[in-house]
């Protein structure tokens, strides 16, 4: 393995940042850093994922050597359709001029923006927000996924393009990373997750969060709170639809407790800002924001083997928190049915803390964990109404498309999963927050109660 540092300056706008970017030369083919010298610019359309351009980001990247070409791409098909929101994940096999050593692949994944979504965003904080959506996944993947501890898919090219107003417009953003295979496992958001899947989920977030407890790192990228309850009031349709959306349903969903939970989630919505990332303790922590297993797949440890690993994919929204519970809290709310929610989450805090300890982290007890869950339950409510915004973001997006347009037919079916979808993860929101008796909230009181 060799390495070489370099100092960038890129100006964006009115604003000029110097960054250091660290090329990376691996044995096996992949880089993790795009080199600063001649960069190509992430293609933001379908047809640009064109032969020349792999080939430029795989020789940018030292994964083929130079004398190497791509001559085609297949036709490319989306293996992310109905699961991801904001990106296509398109499947890239390319072919080349001459025979290449087995650790260069032939297969890829490109992850792009959806046209179909984040277009969608007003003008203004809404559009920053985007843009450093991206820009988090691209950091990710060339600064930070070398020295993460848990199964992730190889780097061979990630970009991140600013545009010169990133409230009016957007950049250019893409990953190009490791193909699974074929033979994974995927789970839909309706899916239940078995017993071996959740822990292994356990293990995984543990030993992530074990080695970034109280890092010292402070990523300039990632989100802020402020950031984070600017992407919940939006996709909640703004603070008045979120509560009108939690009064109208919540009491018809569950008569016996959905009034009181309106209730509480109507105060926390208002008092959000307040509370939102906090976590019982004194200890730094990164969260990821949407750990669940629509983000992550199952692949096989060997082909001859019937094993699987973890592998988290979703890298778009890593933020500054103070409660690790944070992502066991949405993992646990989008990812287990009702009917095994409350098993699930007894049996996981337990397992995930046990993991956490036995992988050096010290000062956390086990009454701060379930104290720091029972909180993040309330973070992870307001997340289950992201659904209720986006829905007619997406709709009236799609409307905008002329009728029988390949646009409006892949926004209709986007907004009939998204409601579907979120309708499954508001009724978990509540299983678990009453399975938890979690009505005792550290950072917000609820008026009557």
């Amino acid at each position: 393995m060799s390495s070489k540092t370099t100092t960038t300056t890129i100006t964006t706008g009115s604003t000029t940042t110097t960054t250091t970017t660290t090329t990376v030369k691996r044995s096996s083919g992949a880089a993790n850093a795009q080199p600063p010298a001649n960069r190509i610019v992430a293609p933001m359309d379908k047809e640009d994922i064109t032969a020349e351009w792999v080939t430029a980001a795989l020789h940018q990247s030292n994964v083929l050597p130079t004398d190497i070409k791509v001559v085609s791409v297949d036709p490319l098909v989306n293996i992310g359709d109905g699961r991801g929101l904001a990106n296509y994940s398109w499947d890239v096999r390319v072919h080349y001029d001459k025979p290449v050593n087995p650790d260069i692949p032939t297969r890829f994944v490109y992850k792009q923006m959806n046209k179909s979504f984040t277009p969608n965003f007003p003008p203004g904080q809404l559009r920053v927000i985007a843009n450093k959506c991206y820009t988090i996944e691209a950091f990710f993947y060339n600064e930070l996924r070398d020295k993460m501890p848990i199964p992730l898919p190889k780097t061979y090219w990630a970009g991140a393009t600013q545009p010169e107003n990133p409230r009016e417009e957007f950049g250019h953003y893409g990953i190009l990373i490791e193909h699974l295979g074929d033979d994974v496992i995927k789970l839909s958001a309706t899916d239940a997750t078995s017993d071996w899947q959740h822990q292994q989920a356990m293990d995984t977030l543990a030993k992530l969060h074990a080695s970034i407890w109280n890092s010292t790192e402070d990523p300039e990228c990632f989100f802020t709170s402020k950031d984070v309850a600017s992407l919940f009031t939006f996709f909640m349709g703004g603070t008045e639809g979120g509560i009108a959306y939690v009064r109208k349903n919540y009491p018809k969903w569950f008569p016996e407790g959905g009034a009181k939970y309106a209730d509480y989630l109507s105060q926390a919505i208002l008092t959000m800002d307040d509370w939102l990332m906090k976590g019982t303790t004194d200890h730094k922590h990164w969260a990821g924001f949407d750990v669940r297993t629509e983000n992550m797949l199952w692949r096989k440890v060997h082909p001859k083997l019937d094993e699987y690993e973890l592998v988290v994919l979703d890298h778009q929204t890593w933020c500054q928190a103070g409660s690790p519970m944070l992502d066991l809290a949405v993992f646990h709310m989008m990812s287990c049915t009702e009917e095994q929610m409350e098993e699930c989450a007894t049996k996981g805090i337990r397992r995930y803390y046990d993991q956490l300890i036995a992988n050096g982290v010290k000062g956390y007890s086990w009454e701060d964990a379930n104290r720091d869950f029972d909180n993040a339950l309330w973070y992870g409510a307001l997340f289950t109404l992201m659904g209720v915004g986006t829905l007619s973001y997406v709709e009236e997006g799609a409307m905008a498309h002329p009728e029988g347009s390949p646009e409006r037919k892949e926004g209709l079916a986007m907004a009939e999963a998204i409601a579907t979808k979120f309708t499954t993860f508001g009724r978990r929101g509540y299983t678990l927050i009453n399975a938890r008796n979690a009505w005792n909230p550290t950072f917000f009181s609820v008026p009557g109660y």
